[in-house]
């Protein structure tokens, strides 16, 4: 099964641990959502100072353009409404850009790599590779 990527695995690979390599090997390979993309991107805008912006390119460069981005298409939109009407009546809302990733890997029949079991652990049906992150 293919895996989804999420925003903490890259955060942990930028940080210096191995994420990607624990879930490389993975058949049917890995992907990342559009809104990882987003999310990660937004910490390249944040970066401070000109060293530490030109670290995050490298990275970003070197390892996020090298993914096949998911785009939240009609689909992923759909499942989006369902798990989002979902978690509202069980009273166990998700932050929106972690149901919108949720979403494209349900939707794409992908599990999920990620270090927030807390968040994505309250998504039914979803299958989590969790991976300890420092």
């Amino acid at each position: 099964m293919a895996v989804l990527l999420d925003t903490s695995i890259l955060v942990a690979e930028e940080r210096g641990s191995d994420a990607l390599e624990q879930v490389s090997d993975r058949e049917g390979g890995s992907a990342i959502s559009a809104i990882t993309l987003a999310e990660f991107w937004k910490g390249l805008e944040r970066a401070r100072g000109a060293t530490h912006r030109k670290r995050r390119q490298r990275f970003y460069d070197r390892v996020v353009a090298g993914f096949d981005v998911a785009p939240v298409d009609e689909e992923i939109a759909l499942e989006t409404a369902r798990l989002w009407a979902d978690l509202e009546r069980r009273g166990s809302m998700i932050p929106a850009f972690d149901l919108l990733i949720a979403a494209t890997a349900l939707s794409r029949g992908w599990a999920l790599a990620t270090a927030d079991v807390r968040d994505f652990g309250r998504v039914a049906g979803l299958e989590l590779v969790t991976l300890p992150v420092e």
